[in-house]
């Protein structure tokens, strides 16, 4: 497999109620979607699922 482009799309998704935390509320979550394409033509989608807060996570 030789991969030919790899593109990154940040977006913008609305919650359906406002989440709060100690830290504040969100309203919006931002995602990262990731598209790889191979030099045949055929392609993959991921997401990336890391958090943004100033937090740790076992995971």
């Amino acid at each position: 497999m030789e991969i030919r482009k790899v593109e990154l799309l940040l977006l913008e998704m609305e919650l359906s109620s406002e989440f709060r935390t100690s830290f504040g509320s969100l309203r919006a979550r931002p995602v990262v979607l990731v598209r790889v394409e191979e030099k045949g033509g055929e392609e993959g989608w991921g997401e990336l699922v890391s958090e943004w807060g100033p937090w740790y996570s076992y995971e």
